[in-house]
């Protein structure tokens, strides 16, 4: 039988080991894209409290949408399935900016708000704005989604 002294040094045991090995917080599980950017750091980014974060996936990969009311502005940040040449290729009809400094490449598309990122390991990134976005920050729309993308690769590890 278990004694209660014995489980409260197995706890210190467990806790102190913890400690010294340098304990991290595990990367968020794969396809749980809203927990790369939780509402608290995305209010903080947008400068508006976030009401909802809803996390949900389609062909192109998993995505979370943020909202600050039912009505907008929206927010989506997708994890994409796929090639990034492909993916940068089929923007060669849009206007594009590379984004410097940010993952191993970054292509901000000012027609469509969106951001694509390719981050160090691999993963494929993209911010999604709208219209009603630019009533955050003054309507510095690639300037959020680069604070965006800074904060999500940062959760990735990449």
């Amino acid at each position: 039988m278990w004694n209660i002294r014995s489980l409260a040094a197995g706890a210190a045991v467990t806790a102190a080991a913890a400690l010294l090995t340098g304990f991290a917080p595990a990367a968020p599980p794969a396809g749980d894209v809203c927990r790369l950017v939780d509402k608290a750091q995305m209010s903080r980014i947008i400068g508006k409290p976030v009401a909802l974060a809803e996390a949900a996936a389609d062909d192109g990969g998993p995505y979370c949408n943020y909202g600050v009311s039912d009505d907008g502005p929206f927010i989506r940040v997708s994890q994409l399935n796929g090639d990034w040449g492909q993916m940068v290729g089929e923007l060669s009809d849009e206007a594009q900016e590379t984004v410097a400094d940010l993952g191993a490449a970054a292509v901000w598309t000012p027609d469509d708000y969106a951001l694509l990122v390719r981050a160090r390991n691999g993963k494929i990134l993209r911010v999604s704005l709208d219209d009603d976005d630019k009533s955050l920050r003054s309507g510095d729309l690639k300037g959020v989604a680069v604070d965006i993308a800074k904060a999500a690769l940062k959760s990735l590890g990449g």
